[in-house]
């Protein structure tokens, strides 16, 4: 198929003819035949050019994927340092599905969603404490435990619910407290 990687071979239906006998040559000598070689056909470049095509989107799709990654964490640091937990893990864990992360980001992914879950597990800590404190009926120790919470509140679902009720009833408190 590659015929330029043959160029040194004579193909076998490039024989002299016998026929042409010209003036001034000698019977029974074969005469040279001229051969022409192209270096490649058709076939080959459109082979070599698929190969380049192939080579060159593999190289952009590279440079496209690095690029499309940098971008990614750069705004998940932003988000990371402006202390938007929430919204830095979810840009965080976005990034499990791109193409290309170099080790240096993807270690700093996982320490970076580790603080984040230590936050969230402090903060869990403290729900359980005011809990604790809110079933036993002593509002000023689940108040006092309530403050140690340092905002944004990463609590989720159910005890997210409880807790902005539990804030409500502070703040009615502290309503009613200057009153009396």
């Amino acid at each position: 198929m590659i015929s330029f990687m043959n160029m040194g071979k004579n193909r076998p239906n490039e024989e002299p003819d016998d026929d042409d006998d010209e003036e001034g040559s000698v019977p029974g000598e074969k005469k040279p035949v001229p051969v022409v070689r192209s270096f490649m056909s058709w076939q080959d470049a459109l082979v070599l050019l698929v190969i380049g095509c192939l080579v060159f989107g593999g190289y952009k799709y590279y440079q496209y994927s690095k690029q499309h990654s940098a971008d990614t964490f750069a705004k998940c640091a932003t988000l990371f340092e402006a202390k938007k937990w929430v919204a830095a893990e979810a840009c965080y864990d976005s990034t499990w599905k791109l193409s290309y992360v170099p080790p240096s980001l993807d270690s700093l992914r996982s320490l970076r969603i580790g603080a984040i879950q230590d936050l969230r597990n402090v903060q869990l800590d403290i729900f359980e404490a005011a809990e604790s404190y809110w079933n036993d009926a002593d509002s000023v120790k689940a108040i006092a435990e309530m403050a140690k919470l340092v905002p944004p509140c990463l609590l989720q679902g159910e005890r997210l619910t409880t807790w902005k009720q539990w804030e409500l009833v502070v703040v009615k408190m502290n309503a009613v407290a200057p009153q009396q």
